[in-house]
């Protein structure tokens, strides 16, 4: 590989797939062991946390903006060493709010009871840690709080389990959630629960620069990347070169004259720039540079930007109506609470057995970039059941006979998925039915308003 350069001018550019989170193995005598290990699909993407801090020794009614409410009696917190708290203790709520959430966390919602498996249906789900100066605490022994948790759907039939994050499965607890209907007319919370989020930055999940021409006097790296190695932001361009940047002290122009073995682009620190590192045998050499285009190339790049991004105000348009939609039926579901009381920080669930009518399907699914490869395994996310079936690939899986679903599915570096479909526009041969599945272009999605906006939720 041979670096080609010229001057420019005038002539005479919060991790592995296990990810460890939770409360670490401690002293407290009958203190529950949460040491977690969660298998999430996504390495890079959690489920936002909100964070609210209180005074250990007078405790708090915490209140979050969805309108969920946390309740800590005074000197009800410990470290592991069973020393109690005091001064100020962070509280990390993670509320789950439909199954999307649920897939991104890696939680399974599956539910064993004496040898039979069923899938659970949530009506709302919630994260609760709480931590000192970075440390991990817990709720003393004999003590319990109370969570008020916003609730997606009426009725009473609806128990509480907490969530094993070492066996991926949930266990059954005894005290039920209490139904809480408000009356927004004397909660003053009521109305303010659910916030429209319709600005660029929950739409823009990839920033694509804006093409840009080299500054005169500027030394150009003119070098082929193979495109499975070209960051997602700059596939959509052709022909980009690199200009060496003014702050970059290390190039020299007899590096053009090197053969190198091995070149790769990675994102830098400062905004629009990278870092180009070339290779050979044990001589290594990296550059700060930016991409640049010269002739019809600049004049093409900007016609993919300018498209990209009508594209993306079409898609704000979109979003916002989307969530004007969804905040009408918020509006009724933040008057819907369940209260129940932990003894333990964790993961909790309102959940019912998930029983609507249903057939037993044997799925083949195809991965639509190469065409008659199948994938093994997936899940099937049924967002109006709040619910997700996990398939390993054997046997057959019970879906929903009247509800549309998600199907996802992962390999090491790619995910896979197909939109909103339903068993009424499968095709059959007996039980067998082919779902063509998308290849995410991106590989894996780095963040969660990009899982979001993919699937356009």
């Amino acid at each position: 590989m041979v670096l080609a350069a010229c001057q420019n001018g005038p002539q005479s550019e919060e991790p592995s797939t296990s990810q460890k989170t939770g409360i670490a193995k401690d002293s407290i005598p009958k203190q529950k062991e949460l040491a977690l290990i969660i298998e999430r699909p996504f390495p890079n993407v959690t489920v936002p946390a909100k964070r609210q801090a209180f005074k250990a020794e007078a405790g708090a009614t915490l209140k979050f903006e969805s309108g969920t409410r946390i309740i800590i009696p005074a000197n009800a917190i410990q470290d592991s060493d069973g020393q109690l708290i005091h001064g100020e203790v962070e509280i990390r709520l993670r509320e789950y709010k439909d199954p999307i959430d649920y897939f991104i966390a890696g939680i399974n919602m599956a539910y064993d009871s004496s040898g039979t498996q069923y899938s659970l249906e949530s009506t709302g789900m919630c994260e609760v840690r709480a931590f000192q100066n970075g440390k991990e605490l817990f709720l003393t022994e004999g003590e319990s709080m109370t969570i008020e948790l916003v609730s997606t759907a009426e009725g009473k039939n609806f128990n509480l389990y907490t969530y094993d994050t070492v066996s991926q499965g949930w266990t059954y607890l005894e005290n039920k959630p209490e139904l809480l209907e408000l009356n927004p007319g004397t909660d003053p919370n009521a109305g303010a629960r659910f916030e429209i989020q319709a600005d660029s930055s929950v739409v823009d999940v990839i920033s694509v620069p804006k093409p840009k021409k080299p500054s005169p006097g500027n030394d150009i790296i003119e070098v082929v990347i193979p495109e499975s190695q070209l960051l997602k932001e700059l596939k959509v361009f052709k022909n980009a070169k690199f200009e060496v940047d003014d702050q970059d002290t290390a190039y020299k122009p007899e590096y053009a004259q090197v053969e190198w073995d091995w070149v790769q682009l990675n994102r830098s620190p400062f905004d629009g720039k990278y870092f180009l590192k070339f290779s050979r045998f044990k001589e290594e050499r990296s550059f700060l540079v930016r991409p640049v285009f010269t002739g019809e190339d600049f004049n093409e790049a900007m016609r993919v930007y300018e498209d990209i991004q009508a594209q993306k105000e079409k898609r704000r348009q979109e979003w916002r109506r989307k969530q004007e939609r969804a905040a009408k039926i918020a509006e009724k579901r933040s008057r819907l609470m369940r209260s129940f009381r932990i003894q333990y920080f964790g993961v909790y669930n309102c959940d019912r057995i998930w029983n609507a009518p249903s057939v037993r399907v044997e799925p083949i699914m195809i991965n639509a970039a190469s065409s008659g490869d199948t994938l093994v395994s997936g899940s099937f996310v049924m967002m109006q059941s709040n619910s997700i079936i996990n398939y390993n690939g054997f046997g057959l899986v019970p879906l929903p006979k009247d509800q549309s679903f998600f199907v996802f599915s992962l390999d090491e570096n790619h995910f896979y998925y197909l939109k909103s479909t339903s068993v009424k526009e499968l095709k059959f041969q007996g039980a067998k039915t082919d779902m063509i599945l998308e290849q995410y272009s991106g590989g894996l999605p780095e963040s969660y308003a990009e899982v979001r906006q993919l699937l356009e939720i």
